[in-house]
Formats: structure tokens, C-alpha cells, sequence
């Protein structure tokens, strides 16, 4: 269950046989956990949840005056786009008082699945009602909350009202303690589903960058015919890094979560163990953060080249050395025997001294991210830095400086995106 069936005779590759049955295995595994919940649509809130944290009187020992207003204590989390369960149709609810005569509001209630937020009474949430040539943004006040336990799995009943007194403004304003954004996607995948509202923007921007290095580097070095990337080193020859695609597909570099349609799947066209790659420029980079080692070069004879490959691409005769290896093939018409990723001198860092993107003042934006990476100073990285590095990319003519360096800047930067929803402080809701 939850597999694809391949015969013998099919022309599937087992790289995306095992990349297919592991996105259904994840999909289905998702879909059974939260099964319960997603039997209908979501509707999308904006959930203001009481930061008990920040908050100057405990909301529960009732001494507080009012909820929302100047007399209130209590600061509220904002958090947008929170997905909720089971809406129930809205009922009207009306107060008779003599002095305003019949007043009425609206209530319901709604589940918010496990591991999301703790709910409490005094929480407020908004709904959008869509009138025919309108829309209407109401705020709702938890009025209760029941907690069920399903499969280990703690959930929540909430009920809300209306509520006309409070002011959204000044809830927004004066009681708002940080803004976080619920991702829906993440839900169920062990990625933090909400996260600060500045992570989640400088995500969204990070991902923008990957994917036009990503698109840069598939235009400039990728051979559909021949399922590789490869630097044209002349007329009729090419460069073939053998390690470089252990190194792609080991990451899934070129594999994009929200679609199949740009997905490259690359295959080593000779044989390669995890222990021939422990010997590798790429392992030292994964590792240990190093990237001083210089990258070299071994030429691979031509009769083990030709299974695979045709035509013209018979001179594709390289594949980096392991790099202790001094003593690259003479008649490799490479002029780089030995090629560093730095064309500066690297000692001006070793004491680990870059304090901010000041220390780094006239290097390339690519070399700044690398040194930032070797130097664990990842979070200097910034919005300016990343949109001078697509502009200094796109100007960049092809090389094989290039053709080594950027798929180690997109591991780079897929790691850096990849950890704004690991290290973040879990728990935060729940």
C-alpha cells in the first residue's frame, strides 16, 4: 500500500522510482494523521493568542479589568493564515437591554488540529463574512475551549462569539507582541508550522533566489539529452564531474517540493560509493565546513566514458580527483590542474573575525555567502546581500569556477532555508 508498482521491463530510473514512493509514503502519512481534520476545506484565520509570557496579570485570576482597551495587561501574539477545522454555520444570538433595546451577535465553533497553538479563553480570532458587493471582517472571542486526545494526537474544540466591543485597532496596536504566520503546507512534516512573521518573509524571498541560481545553473550547464550537467570546456569537449552528481542527487538539489514539473533527477553514469565520496572536495564541504581545499582535477580514459553517452559528447573526459590526490593526469588539457574556490587570500579570515557584512567590503557576493557558510555566520545573510548575488550571477559568463561553485551555493542556501523552520525555538504554541 501507498507504493507504485514498476516492472522489469520499465524505463523508470530507480532515483525516481525512490523519489516517487517516498512523496506518496510522505503524502499518505500526512493525510492519515491529520484525516480527522481534513474531511472539509480549512477556513484561514487571523488568531490573536495571548502571550502569557508578555502579558503583566495573569488572564486567569481574573483581576483584569478589561480584555482589549487602555486598562488591559494582556499582549496577544498575532498569528495569520491559521488553519481551522469544522466551522460550523455562525448562529445569531440576541440581548435585550433597556437601554440599547435588542442587540445581536454571532457565534460558533471550530476545531484547530494538534501541535498548531494552545487555545484559550479570552483569545480572539477575525473571520471575512462576503456580502454581494462586499466583505465584512468581524472579531470573535474564545469563549471556551475543549481539549480530546485522538491516537496520542491532543486537538481542540473551540466556541467563539461575537464580540462589538473591542476595538481590532487597538488590539493590533497597542496589544500586539509579535507577528507569526501559520504555513499550512508544513503541517505534518516535522517543519515548524508557524513561525515569526520576519522568518516567514525572509523564506519566501530566500526561496526566489535558490530558484533563479537553481534556473541559472540548469540553463548554463544542463544536458537533457545526456540526464547531466557538464562544462563545454571546448569545441568538442566537456567536463563531467562524477562526484558533483553524487553530491546533487544525495542533497536533491534540483528537487522542488511543490512541484514535479522542473524536477532533475541526475544519475551517476559510473559507479560511486559514500566511502569514494568521503574523499571528495563536495564531503569536506558538507562536513566540515571547508572550503579551502582546492578542487582537482583526474582524467578518466575515454573507454569508460562511452557507456551513456553518444555522438559528439565522446570527449567528455573529466571528473575531479579525490582531493589528496597531487598528481592530476598530465594529459589533462585542463589548465587547472588544482582550482580554488577564493581568488583572495583567505588567511585575512581565519580568526573567525567577520562581526558583520562590513568584514567582507569588496569580495564578490558569492565568495561573501561561502565565507559566511565556512565561518558559521550564516544569519548576517540578508535581503540586499541575496539580491546582489543573483545580479552578480546573472552578469557572469560561463566557467568551470561556476560550474563548481554554484551547486554548493545552492546547498548552501537550501540548508540556511531549510533551518528557519528547525531552529527556531519549538513549542512556542504548544
Amino acid at each position: 500500500m501507498g507504493k507504485l508498482d514498476f516492472d522489469n521491463s520499465s524505463s523508470v530510473s530507480q532515483p525516481v522510482k525512490n523519489f516517487l514512493n517516498n512523496n506518496i509514503e510522505t503524502y499518505i502519512d500526512k493525510a492519515a494523521e491529520y484525516s480527522k481534520y481534513l474531511e472539509g476545506s480549512p477556513n484561514f484565520v487571523t488568531y490573536y493568542s495571548i502571550d502569557m509570557e508578555n502579558s503583566t496579570t495573569d488572564p486567569g485570576l481574573g483581576t483584569i479589568i478589561e480584555q482589549v482597551g487602555r486598562e488591559s495587561p494582556i499582549k496577544y501574539n498575532k498569528i495569520n493564515n491559521l488553519p481551522i477545522y469544522q466551522v460550523g454555520e455562525s448562529q445569531p444570538s440576541f440581548d435585550y437591554s433597556e437601554d440599547t433595546g435588542l442587540d445581536g451577535s454571532m457565534n460558533g465553533t471550530a476545531v484547530i488540529p494538534p501541535n498548531l497553538i494552545q487555545p484559550q479563553p479570552n483569545d480572539y480570532l477575525t473571520f471575512t463574512y462576503h456580502q454581494r458587493n462586499s466583505s465584512v471582517l468581524k472579531l470573535f472571542r474564545v469563549s471556551s475551549v475543549e481539549m480530546s486526545t485522538l491516537n496520542t494526537k491532543t486537538y481542540y474544540q473551540i466556541t467563539y462569539v461575537e464580540d462589538n466591543g473591542v476595538s481590532l485597532s487597538y488590539l493590533e496596536g497597542r496589544q500586539k507582541s509579535e507577528e507569526f504566520e501559520a504555513i499550512y503546507e508544513n503541517i505534518g512534516t516535522g517543519k515548524l508550522p508557524i513561525v515569526k512573521e520576519t522568518t516567514y518573509r525572509f523564506s519566501v524571498e530566500l526561496q526566489k533566489v535558490i530558484d533563479k541560481i537553481s534556473n541559472l545553473y540548469v540553463d548554463d550547464y544542463w544536458s537533457e539529452h545526456l540526464n547531466s550537467f557538464l562544462y563545454k570546456s571546448g569545441e568538442f569537449s566537456w567536463i563531467y564531474d562524477n562526484y558533483l552528481h553524487y553530491f546533487i542527487n544525495q542533497h536533491d538539489l534540483f528537487i522542488y517540493e511543490n512541484t514535479l514539473l522542473s524536477n532533475i533527477l541526475v544519475e551517476n553514469h559510473f559507479p560511486l560509493t559514500e566511502r569514494d565520496f568521503r574523499s571528495s572536495f563536495y564531503y569536506k564541504v558538507i562536513n566540515n565546513h571547508d572550503l579551502t581545499t582546492n578542487y582537482k582535477f583526474n582524467n578518466i580514459p575515454n573507454d569508460r566514458l562511452f557507456s551513456g553517452f553518444y555522438g559528439t559528447f565522446q570527449n567528455i573526459t573529466y571528473q575531479p580527483a579525490p582531493v589528496n590526490s597531487d598528481k592530476p593526469d598530465d594529459k589533462c588539457c585542463c589548465k587547472n590542474k588544482s582550482l580554488s574556490l577564493f581568488d583572495f587570500d583567505l588567511s585575512d579570515f581565519a580568526d573567525n573575525d567577520i562581526v558583520d557584512l562590513s568584514s567582507l567590503s569588496g569580495i564578490d557576493p558569492v565568495s561573501q555567502v561561502l565565507l559566511l557558510y565556512m565561518q558559521e555566520k550564516t544569519d548576517l545573510l540578508n535581503l540586499e546581500l541575496l539580491q546582489e548575488l543573483v545580479d552578480y550571477l546573472m552578469d557572469q559568463p560561463k566557467s568551470i569556477n561556476l560550474y563548481i561553485k554554484i551547486p554548493v551555493l545552492i546547498y548552501i542556501l537550501r540548508k540556511i532555508h531549510w533551518s528557519l523552520f528547525y531552529n527556531e525555538e519549538k513549542e512556542i504554541f504548544v
